[in-house]
């Protein structure tokens, strides 16, 4: 496996990780348990992004810059299916 894989592995399991805890928090009845949940979701997502920094610095990431336009046009899009459900 190369490195850019590796990470790319990493990247998508922080991805899960964080979004299992979000769910499990969500539907967790005792306190206790989803404070240490959200504290779990708190240090996933400080680890995604790192690893997400580590990849985008070295060119294993590249993110484009949307226009004014597209911005626009997700903005619409996310307007539209708010108020239709």
């Amino acid at each position: 496996m190369q490195d850019k894989e590796i990470l790319e592995d990493l990247l998508n399991d922080e991805k899960e990780l964080a979004t299992l805890l979000n769910t499990f928090a969500l539907e967790c009845a005792n306190v206790k348990l989803k404070n240490l949940l959200l504290d779990m979701l708190d240090d996933t997502q400080d680890n995604q992004q790192k690893v997400f920094n580590f990849m985008q610095n070295n060119g294993f990431y590249q993110v484009k810059n949307a226009n004014a336009e597209q911005v626009k046009q997700v903005y619409k899009k996310f307007i539209k299916e708010e108020f239709a459900a």
